[in-house]
């Protein structure tokens, strides 16, 4: 496909999901796709076959192996030929629920930022492949027995993995060379905070002519500058309703808009309610109003559960106390230090034991446990079986 095709109607979707909510499916693609672009961030593990995906004009081969990350500002499409076939599996996730396994309230910002620059696609060993898909497969097994409900403690162990894996191995391919469209695009994405972003400030920032700007941004999206700003703009501050300690105001500022009013205009104009109804009805169990404290706390625990980690190295990591720890976890998750940090050992314990050919004493010295009984009391727990019955199935 030429870099400087004429406008074109990219589909733009929304999944309008849930801040913890995620959608994984196993897909096969044998024909070229429609490009598109999405409300969410999508993460796309290719199991088998080989082809192409084109982002934003710029065509990449793929296969077995790769592991693509498409944020929002990322217009694509799977490029196959006849003899091309793609098996995949699609992880869909909200804005929201990737900010809340990479930052807290401080590091908001600067987390958008990183993940902009992060390369869109690496390849996995085939360790790493495998045990991602074995993960995958227990949320979409979980699924099933729970009837379709999202287990919100996997959900969030997915998305944290997946961001680990990218950004430990975000060095491991040669830099691309974005063409002048996708830095248009990213470039909107990265600095939508500033309220008086406009085509110029975009163009003198690209060294380009303003009026390019707007034709860059329609010839791959099929809308102007301002639409696709208002849409940067609604899609985080959307993310950040979920946090009760931000006032609607603040996420108004935060998000790049001059006057609450025009954000309550816009926000309408998109959701068709107006922010306040939005935090008190769509957003309105408790276990998704998490305060932004908890959510770091839950992350630092997801990050250092592996290792002999107490509820002691909790404070020193945070600066929290103890008591303030236990409250807000209570609060907000209705559990305890120790209850999550071991759910979380187990569940990672789950998918080594699937996809590792390692002896259960082995598997619980390595996600953190002390001694082989108290894994196996955790274990059946939450899974409602022992690990040695599991493997043996």
């Amino acid at each position: 496909m030429p870099s400087n095709f004429p406008y074109t109607s990219s589909d733009y979707f929304s999944e309008d999901l849930r801040p913890l909510g995620l959608d994984i499916s196993m897909q096969t693609y044998t024909e070229t796709e429609q490009p598109h672009y999405r409300d969410e961030v999508e993460f796309l593990l290719i199991r088998k076959g080989n082809g192409q995906i084109d982002i934003n004009n710029t065509l990449m081969k793929i296969s077995e192996g790769d592991l693509i990350q498409l944020m929002p500002y990322h217009v694509h499409h799977f490029v196959l030929n006849e003899l091309q076939q793609l098996n995949i599996i699609r992880v869909r996730c909200s804005i929201g629920l990737l900010l809340m396994t990479s930052t807290n309230r401080k590091m908001y910002l600067n987390a958008v930022k990183r993940l902009d620059k992060q390369l869109p696609i690496i390849h996995l060993t085939e360790k790493d492949q495998k045990k991602l898909e074995t993960f995958c497969n227990e949320i979409i097994s979980e699924r099933k027995v729970s009837h379709n409900a999202d287990p919100e403690p996997l959900n969030i162990a997915l998305i944290a993995i997946l961001s680990y894996v990218i950004e430990k191995n975000k060095n491991q391919k040669e830099s691309i060379q974005l063409n002048i469209g996708w830095q248009c695009l990213q470039y909107v994405q990265v600095h939508h905070q500033e309220s008086d972003l406009d085509q110029l400030k975009v163009a003198q920032a690209l060294r380009i002519q303003k009026n390019r700007v707007d034709q860059l941004i329609k010839g791959l999206t099929g809308n102007g500058f301002h639409k696709i700003l208002n849409q940067v703009r609604i899609r985080n501050a959307t993310a950040l309703l979920q946090f009760d300690e931000l006032s609607i105001n603040q996420i108004a500022q935060i998000c790049g808009y001059q006057t609450q009013s025009n954000f309550y205009k816009q926000f309408k104009l998109v959701h068709d309610v107006y922010p306040s109804v939005y935090r008190e009805t769509l957003l309105g169990k408790a276990s998704e109003n998490i305060s932004l404290d908890a959510w770091s706390i839950v992350m630092v625990i997801l990050q250092n559960c592996t290792k002999p980690f107490s509820l002691t190295d909790l404070v020193e990591a945070t600066h929290f106390s103890k008591k303030s720890i236990e409250l807000l976890l209570q609060r907000n998750l209705k559990t305890t230090f120790k209850q999550l940090r071991d759910e979380f050992r187990v569940q990672i314990a789950h998918s080594l034991l699937k996809s590792l050919d390692l002896s259960v004493g082995k598997v619980a010295y390595h996600v953190g446990f002390s001694d082989i009984n108290t894994f196996t009391r955790n274990f059946k727990k939450v899974y409602g079986v022992t690990p040695s019955k599991m493997l043996h199935a």
